[in-house]
């Protein structure tokens, strides 16, 4: 009787086990679908602002719009990354020092410093550039002839500006990816915390309304 009763224990155990993970998974897949539809549909708004003129688009209220979007789909990080080709890149460039006052509503909006008061937001350089260069940072055009993913708007706003994103191994083939098949591709785990805390924008993040974010491991993806 101990031995069939036990049995009998273990195979009701499993099997409740069993269903209580497909669950789980099945709300996790949910979650993530919802996630992303939130996503996408602020990246459809984009697109029908931009109207073709790609490049050179800066999303109306983006400082406003993104961290709505961060706080319902639960991103600490939204950057918009356009696609910059080689003979596009210096009226992008000149686009961008002339229309970076976004950053300004950005930094206030993540910081809680009113706005009149937010200080030493830094114009972008004059030029793309490749920071992942293992020879240190240079213009990512001496390094390849495009196409570029420049680091554009951004929330929390403290990302800089004109950083050429493909010209990290992970961001290039996750790039690739995504512009290849249409759906959102995953890069690895990382986190801010530890050494480096001294990063402002881990800063910004820990003490952000809208995330809430205690040094949890996260992933990346682009969409």
């Amino acid at each position: 009787v101990y031995v069939d009763g036990r049995q009998t224990e273990k195979d009701d155990f499993e099997e409740d086990f069993v269903q209580l993970g497909e669950k789980v998974v099945t709300t996790f897949e949910a979650n993530i679908r919802q996630r992303f539809g939130i996503i996408q549909s602020f990246a459809g708004e984009i697109t029908a602002q931009a109207n073709g003129t790609w490049p050179t688009v800066l999303p109306a209220r983006f400082p406003y719009r993104s961290a709505a979007v961060a706080q319902l789909a639960q991103l600490f990080m939204l950057i918009l990354l356009p696609q910059v080709q080689l003979q596009e890149v210096d009226a992008y460039v000149n686009y961008t020092l002339e229309n970076f006052g976004w950053k300004n509503e950005a930094v206030s909006i993540a910081t809680g410093v009113p706005l009149d008061q937010v200080e030493n937001v830094q114009p972008p350089p004059p030029t793309l550039m490749d920071v992942h260069n293992p020879d240190g940072p240079m213009p990512a055009t001496l390094l390849r002839d495009g196409p570029f993913y420049p680091t554009w708007c951004s929330y929390p706003g403290l990302n800089p500006i004109n950083t050429d994103m493909y010209g990290d191994t992970d961001h290039r083939e996750a790039i690739d990816a995504a512009m290849t098949t249409g759906v959102p591709s995953f890069e690895g785990v990382d986190h801010y915390w530890g050494d480096k805390e001294k990063d402002n924008r881990y800063q910004v993040f820990r003490n952000n309304p809208y995330t809430d974010y205690k040094g949890d491991v996260f992933t990346v993806a682009m969409v």
